[in-house]
C-alpha cells in the first residue's frame, strides 16, 4: 500500500466519531479472533478427540484384560493348576504391552521437565514480552490403576476317590499357588501439568507466537485463550498451556 493510499485511510480514521473508532476496533479484533479459530483452533480440537480416543480404546483393553485375569485367579483353586498359570502368565504379558502403549500415548507430547525452557525457546524473536510464566497444580489425565482382587488363603486339594483317607497322598506344593496370589497389580497414572503463560505485545505477535507453538515439533495443547487491550496495538495475551508427564510433581521447575 502507497504512502498516500496509507495517508488517506488514516484520515479518515481520524475524521471517525469516537464511537465509529471503538466500532472498527471492535470489528478488526473480531477478524482477529476469528482468523485464530479458523487457523488454529479447529485442527487443535480434533487433534485432541483423536487422542482422547486413543487413549479411551487403550484403557478399555486393560480393563478387559484385567477381569479375564481375575477370572483365571478364580480358576486357578478349581482347575487344573499349571494350564491356568500359563494363561495368566501371557494375560500379565499382554497387560503389560497395553501398558507400554498406553505410556506412548503420554510420550508424544513434551515432558513437563522441558515444557517452561521449549515456551522460553519459542518466546525468542517473537516480539512479545513476557510477564508470567507459572505453575498450575497437576491434574490426573487418565489413570488405569485397579485393585488386585484378593486371593484365597488355602489351596483345594482334589481328593481321590480311590483313597478317600489321603493316605500315601503326595504334598501339595504351595510355592505356586503363593506365587500367583502375589500377582502385580496393574496401573498407569497419566499426568496434565498446566502452565499459565501471560504476554505482552501486538496482536500480530501472538498470532506469530500462537503459531510458533502450534508448529513446533512439539505436541503442545494450549487453551483458555483471552486478550486485553492495553493501548492500541499493544495487549495482554492469556493463556494456558498442557504438558504430560507420568511424575505428579514438577521436575525442573
Amino acid at each position: 500500500m502507497s504512502e498516500s493510499a496509507l495517508a488517506q485511510w488514516q484520515g479518515r480514521f481520524n475524521a471517525l466519531s469516537e464511537r465509529e473508532r471503538l466500532l472498527v476496533f471492535g470489528a478488526a479484533l473480531v477478524v482477529c479472533w476469528g482468523l485464530v479459530e479458523l487457523l488454529f483452533l479447529g485442527d487443535l480440537r480434533t487433534r485432541q478427540t483423536m487422542e482422547s480416543q486413543n487413549v479411551a480404546t487403550l484403557r478399555e483393553q486393560v480393563d478387559q484384560l484385567n477381569a479375564r485375569q481375575a477370572e483365571l485367579d478364580q480358576q486357578i483353586t478349581t482347575g487344573p493348576l499349571q494350564a491356568a498359570q500359563a494363561q495368566e502368565a501371557d494375560l500379565l504379558k499382554r497387560i503389560a504391552d497395553a501398558d507400554l502403549a498406553l505410556r506412548g500415548e503420554g510420550v508424544r507430547y513434551l515432558d513437563a521437565s522441558r515444557a517452561r525452557e521449549v515456551l522460553h525457546e519459542l518466546l525468542k524473536g517473537s516480539g512479545l514480552t513476557l510477564v508470567s510464566m507459572r505453575n498450575l497444580p497437576a491434574e490426573i489425565a487418565l489413570s488405569t490403576r485397579d485393585s488386585v482382587l484378593a486371593q484365597p488363603d488355602d489351596a483345594t486339594i482334589s481328593e481321590d476317590p480311590n483313597n478317600p483317607a489321603g493316605e500315601n497322598a503326595e504334598p501339595v506344593d504351595t510355592t505356586q499357588a503363593a506365587t500367583t496370589a502375589d500377582a502385580p497389580s496393574v496401573g498407569l497414572d497419566l499426568f496434565r501439568h498446566p502452565i499459565a503463560v501471560e504476554l505482552e505485545g501486538s496482536y500480530t505477535d501472538m498470532v506469530g507466537y500462537l503459531a510458533r507453538i502450534e508448529g513446533s515439533e512439539w505436541s503442545l495443547m494450549w487453551h483458555e485463550v483471552k486478550i486485553n487491550t492495553l493501548d492500541y496495538p499493544r495487549a495482554r495475551l492469556r493463556f494456558v498451556v498442557y504438558s504430560f508427564s507420568l511424575e505428579e510433581a514438577w521436575i525442573g521447575v
